[in-house]
């Protein structure tokens, strides 16, 4: 990806709406600009990242080819891609690849950690809900003791005290299964295991493409480009992405847009 392949490639120009903004992204990236100053760097012509954007289709009334006649106000379907941003630049086209596979396998570790913290959190509330219930069935056990001369009134409180029981029992069932499960390094390896064999319920990544004309409209195979990309799911995070590979030597200390918005704003 390069500011002349906005024109000749349509890949980049369906990412973007301008040249200037391709500029921009790579000049003002933070990421980017401190990968491209270190020391190992300097002998590199290029850079690597994972470009990720967000993508939305909407509907709109345009102009359409049918044949020879143009015909207006035709309801199309158009791709926007935006929010566009590089994550960990590398040297190469592997180091990205390595780099968005140790994402996804610290984010399937962080959900097993968070297991283990529902786990434990559920534990204490059924203990809390234990106590409670032990002590209110306490409570009114003393108060049939007390009534048991009032015949309504005592039989009222016996059937409290039953349901109470019945509501204890199911807590303590519950409370036990609980206390059962991690209790061993083994037993915390086999939860690990477990999220990481279903890998796909906590992220993903799936090729996809678009097939556009210009201006970003949905068209047929034979009569528009196809568009790549990945949709990259993280956890509650989605987002479409491509690796792209930029040269350094296009990086500017300040993008046009950044000049422009400088000139309005700066004073």
């Amino acid at each position: 990806m390069n500011l002349k392949a906005y024109s000749s490639d349509p890949r980049v120009y369906a990412y973007f709406d301008s040249v200037d903004q391709i500029e921009h992204l790579f000049s003002h990236s933070r990421e980017f600009r401190e990968f491209a100053k270190k020391p190992e760097s300097f002998w590199l012509t290029h850079g690597y990242a994972l470009m990720v954007m967000s993508r939305q289709e909407k509907s709109v009334l345009g102009h359409a080819q049918r044949g020879d006649l143009i015909q207006s106000e035709v309801m199309q379907q158009v791709v926007n891609f935006t929010g566009h941003q590089l994550v960990k630049p590398s040297d190469s086209e592997e180091g990205v690849r390595y780099d968005l596979r140790e994402r996804a396998f610290q984010h399937l570790v962080a959900e097993a950690v968070l297991k283990v913290a529902r786990h434990t959190e559920e534990k204490a509330d059924l203990e809390r809900e234990r106590i409670h219930l032990k002590m209110a069935l306490k409570t009114l056990q003393a108060e049939h003791g007390a009534l048991d001369f009032v015949a309504e009134e005592a039989h009222q409180t016996q059937h409290k005290i039953g349901q109470l029981g019945k509501q204890l029992a199911e807590v303590e069932l519950k409370h036990d299964k609980a206390s059962r499960g991690l209790e061993t390094i083994n037993e915390y390896l086999e939860l690990l295991i477990n999220v990481l064999n279903h890998s796909d319920e906590y992220c993903g990544l799936e090729n996809r493409s678009d097939c556009l004309g210009h201006h970003n409209v949905v068209v047929d195979p034979d009569v528009g480009s196809e568009i790549p990309y990945a949709e990259i799911r993280i956890g509650e995070m989605q987002r479409y992405g491509v690796i792209v590979k930029y040269p350094l030597s296009e990086l500017k200390e300040q993008s046009r847009i950044a000049s422009r918005m400088h000139s309005i704003y700066g004073h």
